[in-house]
């Protein structure tokens, strides 16, 4: 009788070493298909195309959405990214800021103090000249200007692929530049982008630390 009783008991041992060892495995698959997604939308977000897939981005959060609806962390994340993909890429952003930084120049100089038509060309020809002469280097602090400080050091941020040092940098303009800047959708692209982006990568290291601690 004990002889029996003690096979009993090994053999639920081993049913509960191989439900446990079969549930393990299934998490693994599980946390392995989202990190999976999670990193063709990482793919996706740092193509070299000028402008983004918006429906291959849709429908990958789409099918995380659905796959881990019931896991509360990546809930919370899908919940909270932005409700309308940006169109531009980090490649297209970086092409686009020639544009906005151009625009932002030419009234550079301008204050409400100084506005006139004057003002204006004069603002035009000196920041022209500043632009054809290299990187504006004279901080505020310096009694330099700080449109023209700021956007120089946010086109420096550009050539070393910085978008998010670029946008703090033109987060600080002032007067007619910061009118100039909330004309164009770049800042806002900039910022859906980058969130996006780091919403993704928190979904790639979630992923990756339960595959690690299975």
């Amino acid at each position: 009788k004990q002889w029996y009783q003690r096979r009993v008991a090994i053999t639920a041992g081993i049913g509960d070493h191989i439900s446990a060892q079969n549930s393990r495995y299934l998490k693994s698959k599980d946390h392995q298909h989202l990190f999976l997604l999670a990193a063709s939308l990482h793919t996706e977000l740092h193509t070299d195309r000028s402008t983004l897939d918006v429906d291959r981005i849709e429908s990958l959060v789409g099918q995380i959405s659905q796959k881990f609806g019931n896991d509360k962390f990546v809930k919370s994340i899908t919940k909270a990214l932005p409700s309308s993909i940006p169109t531009s890429s980090e490649a297209g952003l970086r092409s686009k800021f020639d544009s906005v930084n151009k625009k932002c120049r030419r009234v550079a100089l301008l204050t409400p103090d100084h506005s006139s038509f004057g003002s204006f060309v004069l603002s035009y020809i000196m920041s022209t000249f500043s632009m054809s002469s290299g990187s504006y280097t004279v901080t505020p602090e310096e009694g330099g200007s700080a449109n023209m400080f700021y956007l120089s050091q946010a086109a420096n941020e550009i050539k070393n692929n910085n978008l998010d040092g670029a946008a703090r940098y033109l987060n600080q303009l002032q007067s007619y530049s910061r009118n100039e800047l909330k004309r164009s959708s770049w800042m806002e692209e900039v910022r859906t982008l980058l969130e996006l982006q780091q919403s993704v990568k928190m979904l790639l290291d979630y992923a990756k630390m339960n595959i690690n601690a299975i």
